[in-house]
């Protein structure tokens, strides 16, 4: 199932107090408002976008299961943007059901790519399905990792010494 969507746009600039909301570099209040409009205006009944740590979360009214849209700029594209569908999975499972999720979820995603399609200043238009969404490559992690601590004369581990606790003698 197409669950993943990134696009390059310039219609959806920061809100001023949109760093209180979201970790720092990250926005899309303007976007998740204009999907949520676009959603209401295709039939979907949706909630207010909700913020999150990594973006906006649109939930979906669905009796059967939960189902939202997450959304917000990305960090590595000037313009950028990404959102994705949740349920990512064809199949929902609760207790003993399975529940086919892809009727909603499909023609959820068939909204979503009409109100994407019908701006020219959205571009750059680009689905993938969550498996292919997550082999996308990742910048390595610039941090070192930490360096182990040499252990204390007598010893019998070599596993470093955590502060504050027996291993350590009890001290901070």
């Amino acid at each position: 199932m197409l669950t993943h969507v990134a696009f390059r746009s310039e219609m959806f600039p920061p809100d001023d107090d949109e760093a209180e909301l979201l970790n720092p570099g990250i926005h899309g209040r303007r976007l998740a408002n204009f999907l949520a409009r676009g959603l209401r205006a295709q039939g979907f009944v949706c909630g207010l976008p909700q913020p999150e740590e990594w973006g906006w979360r649109i939930p979906i009214r669905n009796d059967t299961f939960a189902l939202w849209i997450g959304c917000g700029n990305d960090p590595d594209e000037t313009e950028g943007y990404r959102c994705f569908i949740e349920p990512h999975m064809p199949v929902i499972r609760k207790l003993f059901a399975r529940i086919d999720a892809r009727p909603r979820v499909d023609a959820l995603q068939k909204a979503l790519d009409t109100i994407l399609s019908v701006r020219p200043l959205i571009g750059d238009k680009r689905w993938r399905t969550h498996p292919d969404f997550d082999a996308l490559p990742v910048e390595p992690e610039t941090v070192a990792p930490p360096k182990p601590s040499a252990p204390r004369k007598g010893r019998k581990s070599a596993r470093p010494a955590i502060p504050g606790t027996e291993s350590d003698g009890g001290q901070l």
